[in-house]
């Protein structure tokens, strides 16, 4: 996918279905569900269906994660909790004791040390800082969060060559 997906009162989910049978593949974005009081977050992912399969990998969250049967691999959460039934959590970095730290998660990482400035609200904002936890820290050694794996987000979704953002049009 590779997106930036924020919410605001419109709508209390990033990502919601409660259809079963789905198979999703979430990858190297940013889901963030900003609750109405700033400082309050919802649900980021919520996927209610009893069957189906949902993988996440790489991706940075700030909110709720409320599945059943998904796999979380190379995630970091920033605040929220990680609820549901046979999920599975491998190598995730959680604010709190979410993920525990069996499997190469690690728990009550002050995030403040893993990006260069996650506050700002700008996606350059979420890369790994110097000496960041999540650097090495996912399965076989790559970065956990948006810019680790075999696909990495691109800032501001554009790719890194040479690109027009605007032509001119000759009159």
């Amino acid at each position: 996918m590779k997106n930036s997906i924020n919410t605001n009162i419109v709508s209390n989910y990033a990502i919601y279905s409660s259809k079963s049978g789905l198979s999703l593949a979430i990858n190297n974005n940013f889901l963030s569900a900003i609750n109405v009081n700033p400082s309050a977050y919802n649900i980021s992912i919520y996927l209610n269906g009893t069957s189906g399969t949902y993988s996440f990998s790489n991706n940075v969250l700030m909110g709720g994660l409320y599945t059943h049967n998904g796999a979380y691999l190379n995630n970091i959460l920033l605040d929220g909790s990680a609820s549901g039934s046979n999920n599975f959590y491998y190598y995730n970095l959680g604010n709190s004791t979410q993920f525990g730290n069996d499997f190469g998660n690690q728990q009550n990482v002050d995030m403040s040390t893993v990006f260069v400035d996650y506050t700002s609200g700008v996606d350059n904002g979420l890369i790994l800082a110097p000496g960041s936890p999540a650097i090495g820290a996912g399965f076989e050694g790559v970065d956990c969060g948006i810019f680790g794996g075999d696909r990495p987000y691109m800032l501001s979704g554009m790719p890194p060559i040479p690109s027009f953002l605007n032509l001119p049009i000759a009159e």
